[in-house]
This record gives C-alpha cells, structure tokens and sequence, in this order.
C-alpha cells in the first residue's frame, strides 16, 4: 500500500473534485462532446452491439463519410471500452476523469525516473494533473487532446530510462507507448509529442542520461557504441509506434493524402490558417491572472471564443524560476526550453517560431491552433517546479543562494504588482486596451466591462498565492520551515490555484435534451426508424451531429474531413445551403433524399415536408456526361431538369438509353442495410442506372452474384450503378485498403513486441 500512496492520494483528489459528476447520473458538459462525442461514440457501440464489426461507413451526416478513414474519435484508444460498459453519456465524462487521475500517475512516472524525492513528484504530479492548459479540455470536450497530454510524461518517462538502461526492451515500452499515442486520433497532437520525445533524445544523445555518471550504464551511454546503439533502439521505438497505431493511422493518413482529394483537408492550408485560434497578447497576460481575459464566459481576446485554458499556475512559474536560478543541468535546460519553445511556438504570427516550422516542418501546413503545442509548456514548466522542491527538501542551503533570494525577491515584488493591478483593474484594462489595440466589437467590449470585477478578484488571489509560496520558500531556505511542512504549503497552494480556474470549466448537465429525441425530433426518428431519409435542419442548434444521436440523417453536420465532393456541391454560392429553389421547389433537397425541412418559423408546419422528395434508392434512364464539375450545380437547378428522371454523371455508363421508350426503365423492389453491406434488389427492362442517394467513395464496391459493377459519380456527389436488363440482386459493401492493410501491420507488431518483450522477463526470471 506504500508503494502506491501518491497514485492511492491522486485517485482520492480526482474523486474529491469530480464528486458532483461521479456520484450522479447526470452528463459532463462539453462543447465537442455534445454533438459529436454522444453521436459518434453511440454509432460505434450501437453498430458493433448490432452487426459484430465496426462500421465502415458513417450516412447520418453530410450525405455520408467514412467512419474510420475520415476518423471518428477513440475507436480504437483503450478507453474506448468504456463505451460498452455503461452508457455512452456516462462514458465520456469517466473516461475524461480517468485521464486526468493518469495524468498524475504518469507525470510521476517520469519524475521518479529523475530520481527526484517523492515529495517533489508529489508536487509535480499534481501540478500537472489539475493544470488548467490541460483540465480545461474537459469544457471542449476534447477527449483526444486529453489522451496526448496525459500520456506525453509516460512516453517520456519512458525515454528516460531506456536512455540509461541502454537495453531493447526500454525502447520496446517506449514504442508501445508511442503507439497508444498516436491511437487517441489527436494526431496534431501526438505530433507535437514526438517533437518533445525527439528533442529529448538529442538532448540524452548527446549530453547523457538524467543524473548521468551514477551508473555503469549511464557512463556507456557516453561512448560511440552506447550512441550508436541507443540511435538504432530510438529508431526501432518509434517504428514500433507507428505500426502499432497502423490500424488508424494508415487509413487516416491515405484518406487526407490521397491524390484524389477525398477530405476537404487534403489541401494544405495557407499560413493565415494554420495560425488560426494562435495566442495573443491577452492571452499570455492570462497566464498570470487567467481572470484577464477570462475564458470561457467572460472572454473579449482576439479569437472569436475560447473554451480552454492556458494558465499553468502563477506559483508553477516562480518554482521553475526558481529551479532554473539554483542548477542548470541538461534536464532543466531541456524543461526550460521545451516550456518556452510551446509558448513562442503558439503564439503564431506574433513570433517567427511558427512560421519556420510551417516553412520547414513537414504536415505543419496541415494543421491550425498552434496552442495544442502548449501542454508541453504545461509539462515542463510542471516538472521544474518539482525540481524546485526537490532542492528544497535536499538542502535549505543549495548554491547559488543569492541567484534564489534575487528570484524570490523578485517574486514578492510581482505580487505587490499584482495586487496593485488588482485594485486598478478598470484603470489597466484601459491601458491595455490602448497599448495594444484589440480589435474590441460591441460585444466583446462589453464583455471586457463585464469582466473587470472578476480581473480584480483574480489579480488579487493571484498575488495572495504568489506572496504565500514566495514566503514559505524563504522561510524554508533560511532554515526557518522544516521541508515536509514547507512542501505541504506549497502543494495545497498549488492545488487552490489551479483548481479554481479548473473549475470553471467542469460543468454537470442533464443529458435528457441531448440522449432523448422529444416533440417534433421524436415523430421524425420514429420515422427515421422505417425507412431511410434525410432532413435539412434551418435550425442552428440542430445543424452540428445532434440528430445523429437520435437515429435522424441530415445533410449538415460537423466533420474536419467532410468530403471534399459534398463540400463542393453544399457550399457552391448557387446553392444557396442547399436551400435553391426553382419551378419544381428545392431542386438539391429532393436529390438528396430529403423528406423533411426542420426549422423553428410559427408560420409553416415542423417537420415540413419537402415537395417530391426522392427516395434513397431510384432507378433512372437517362442521363447527361457533365466533365466540368463547375457545371453540376447549375443544371441541377435549372428549371428544365428533372433528377427523377436524368442523372448528371462524369463519365460513359456504357448504354445508350431509349428515350422514345416511356415505359419505365426499372424499378426498386427492395433494399436492406446489413452492417457494411446494403443490398438492393432490382427489376430492369432494359439498361438503366441505380441512383443511391448517400455519398459516393470510391472504396464502396458493387457486385452482382459474381459479377463486379462500377459505381460512378451522379449529380455531383451520389452514386450511380449501371445494370442491364433483368432481374439483379446488387451488394454494397465497403472496402478500405488501407484499414485492412493497417489491422494486420498492428496486430502482427503487437503480437512480436509483446512477445518479445514477455519472453525476455521469462528469461530474466529464471536467471534470478
């Protein structure tokens, strides 16, 4: 029991704070996780309990999207599981707070393997564990952030010893680890997690492990073979990394890659873009007194919203100056480094450090809100104030004491500041604002108004804290405080500072508005549930995932790698949202299979029905070859088309229709949706085309017995399949290449690592 009483102490904090949440029935509120967390992890659960397999494909929003290769969160990140343990609601918030709890124990890993006292992992771990930066993800409810930053001390905890061991089998952990990083599907993040592993390793590489010299091992390190053999481990760790992620990342990677243009992502972004959401000037005044600009309800900064936090404590940052005033080894100049480079990285266009990176660093281009980097600051900054305490409890007297006494000087003097700041906060928002001009709307004007009581309140405790934590740290190196109490200061300092900006961003709701379909929503998903339609929502609040989680298809929704094809069609100005009226009534609605228009208007009916609405599947004749894909969205709305009875294609059926025939050319006599197959049933009297109104992707594949059937684009964005005459059975079924190539390349490196690895503990153990 000993053994665990830091992880034992964190579980306790964890379930102290998230009490409220834990011990109700009720949801853990977030902005992410509310549209698209219930939806998508719902689907997942739902289409697994149903069929025995995960779903392929995704028709509930944007006419239809790939479920794994356009990726749908944590299919297959380990926590996941707890989707099908309870409900989905309930899963969410656990598996947040979970991480939170392994975010402590990790960064307890990884200071242990400093070989720091335990008190000072103690402070540390918690530093981390309740960092705002990190917390606040819970508000957005960006479960893959928080993987990534609960795992980065792991992984390089990890590192560390492999570095000092010298051994495969620390690089095997360390690949496994890397691995279930990149398995969160935050894969901007893992990213910038590699980045840190990869300094790190240069840094051991070429100036030893952590406390080198103690050990035969850390002095082999050193040598050129130690060097060249640690590089090779290294490079085996991260190969190991990215196979075992495989299963998502190569899907992930060919979908958003592919030549075609599948994701509306697959171009690279222009810098404005990609420094989009970066911090700015507010910002960073916030990471002193996160009262300052206040987010996430009373936030006037330059970004449009902000529903996370970037402050890491205001005691964090005097603990890490002042473990950088009394040492300076290679492990604080990496902490101390790796801190500043997040801060100056996510800052964006306000320093050239973004800039280079997007010019030289390959997938940066990809990528926008270069804050995700910040939990690295979180981190370092996290563990230096650990290695403050460490010197404190090690010694009252560590040289250079002078270096301490001018920081913590400098410490009482910022509070003074602080609390004079405080009491004039009208006064310097005012001078703020003037010296730095923040483009200030009505609304975010009042809202800095608003908020000048809250940025007293905040300046002032923030100076309290700093005063309380400066004074234990001078009482203790002058011999006046005994290093347990002192510690035990600081630690319940830290947490009050911490956990009162964490707090704000933990809200517990009542998921019944968003689990239980009611009124107008309910008649249309008992609907949904006997054949397949879609709506169009004119409603905001139902225009992101929200219907999904009640069986209802629509054609908005909210996905990063929406296809680029239906993005096209829904975004052409002539489309007019997909609202374009003509003769005949909404020309695209009725392509798209849309019964029904929801809005929120007294004037007409809710659901209104949408006139001539065509069904999901329908057999058409004719048909125009249309190559200038700039040209669909007009003929489709020109009075004179009809999509009943022409299809706009982009290339040769193969048949020339009848058109003095007026018989019709077929008909659909069933279809059935069997996991990630359909399966359609048709009459033909002659050659004629199987218009499936859901999103065509080239990886959907059509057989007839045994025969296999093109599938070409229609109208833009459907599918089309030709049949001849007669009388066809046709199956629909979903084939990912790179998904399946990816499964094997993951399960074959699990089974090898973890294999490897058990048999060389069995050979240990009979050694011992």
């Amino acid at each position: 029991m000993k053994r665990f009483g830091l992880e034992l102490g964190l579980a306790l904090l964890v379930i102290v704070l998230f009490a409220d949440y834990l011990f109700s029935t009720d949801l853990l509120y977030g902005s992410d996780s509310i549209p698209g967390g219930i939806f998508f992890r719902g689907l997942l659960v739902d289409f697994v309990k149903a069929y025995g397999e995960l779903p392929r494909w995704n028709p509930f929003i944007l006419g239809g999207l790939p479920f794994i290769d356009a990726t749908h969160g944590d299919t297959f990140f380990p926590s996941s599981l707890l989707h099908f343990m309870m409900p989905v609601h309930r899963a969410l918030g656990h598996k947040l707070i979970l991480h939170v709890f392994l975010a402590g124990v990790f960064m307890a890993f990884y200071l242990r393997s400093l070989r720091l006292h335990e008190h000072a992992v103690a402070l540390g771990a918690v530093t981390y564990m309740l960092s705002p930066v990190f917390v606040s993800y819970i508000f957005a409810g960006q479960d893959g952030k928080m993987y990534v930053v609960s795992l980065a001390p792991l992984v390089l905890g990890l590192l560390e010893r492999a570095m000092v061991s010298g051994t495969v089998a620390p690089f095997l952990r360390l690949g496994l680890a890397v691995g279930v990083t990149i398995l969160s599907a935050q894969i901007q993040m893992a990213y910038h997690c590699l980045w840190f592993v990869a300094a790190l390793f240069v840094t051991r590489l070429a100036l030893g492990p952590a406390n080198a010299g103690r050990t035969p091992e850390q002095v082999g390190a050193r040598s050129s073979g130690g060097r060249v053999r640690r590089c090779a481990f290294f490079v085996l760790a991260i190969s190991i990394g990215v196979a075992i992620a495989s299963i998502q990342l190569f899907p992930a990677v060919a979908y958003v890659k592919h030549p075609a243009g599948f994701s509306v992502r697959s171009d690279k972004t222009d810098y404005e873009h990609a420094s989009s959401w970066s911090l700015h000037p507010e910002e960073v005044a916030s990471m002193v007194v996160p009262e300052f600009c206040n987010a996430p309800r009373g936030y006037w900064g330059r970004n449009v919203f902000k529903y996370n936090s970037d402050y890491v404590g205001i005691l964090t940052l005097l603990l890490a100056g002042l473990a950088m005033s009394r040492k300076r080894d290679a492990t604080r100049w990496f902490l101390a480094g790796l801190a500043a480079f997040c801060v100056l990285y996510s800052l964006g266009d306000w320093t050239p450090v973004h800039r280079l990176f997007y010019a030289i660093v390959p997938q940066v281009k990809l990528f926008r809100a270069p804050p995700l980097v910040m939990f690295g600051a979180a981190f370092g900054f996290s563990a230096l104030a650990a290695l403050a305490v460490h010197d404190l409890e090690e010694s009252a007297h560590n040289a250079p004491k002078q270096a301490g006494d001018r920081l913590l000087a400098i410490g009482l003097a910022v509070a003074g500041i602080l609390a004079l700041i405080g009491l004039a906060s009208k006064g310097v928002t005012a001078f703020w604002t003037d010296l730095f001009a923040p483009p200030l709307d009505g609304d975010k004007a009042a809202a800095q108004l608003m908020n000048l009581s809250a940025f007293r309140d905040g300046a002032l405790i923030a100076a309290a804290i700093l005063a309380a934590g400066a004074a234990t740290v001078v009482l203790r190196m002058k011999g006046s405080l005994r290093a347990r109490p002192a510690i035990l200061i600081l630690l319940v300092l830290m947490a009050l500072d911490l956990w009162r900006i964490d707090d704000q961003f933990k809200v517990v709701a009542d998921p019944s508005r968003w689990i239980e379909a009611r009124g107008t929503l309910a008649q249309v998903a008992a609907e949904a549930g006997q054949e397949k339609f879609r709506v169009m929502p004119v409603v905001p609040t139902l225009a992101g995932n929200e219907l999904g989680a009640f069986g209802i298809e629509s054609t908005l929704g909210f996905h990063d790698n929406e296809l680029a094809w239906y993005r096209e069609l829904r975004m052409d100005p002539a489309a007019q949202g997909l609202m374009a009226t003509n003769a005949t009534g909404y020309p695209l609605l009725r392509t798209l299979n849309v019964k029904y228009i929801l809005h929120n208007s007294p004037d007409y009916p809710n659901p209104l029905p949408v006139p001539g609405s065509l069904p999901r599947f329908r057999v058409v004749e004719q048909y125009e070859v249309v190559t200038d894909r700039s040209e669909i969205v007009p003929r489709l709305l020109a009075d004179g088309h009809d999509p009943a009875v022409t299809a706009l294609l982009e290339e040769d059926p193969g048949y020339v229709p009848e058109f003095a025939n007026p018989e019709p050319a077929g008909r659909i006599t069933g279809y059935v949706y069997a996991g990630n197959e359909i399966r359609i049933d048709v009459s033909a009297q002659r050659p004629c085309l199987v218009i499936h109104a859901e999103n065509w992707f080239p990886y959907w594949h059509a057989r007839d017995s045994n025969e296999e059937l093109p599938i070409l684009r229609a109208d833009g964005t459907l599918r089309a399949i030709p049949v001849s005459a007669g009388d066809h059975e046709i199956t629909m079924s979903f084939r990912s290449q790179p998904y399946e190539t990816g499964k094997w390349v993951t399960l074959g490196t699990l089974l090898v690592t973890v294999g490897w690895l058990s048999l060389g503990a069995l050979r240990r153990r009979r050694l011992e």
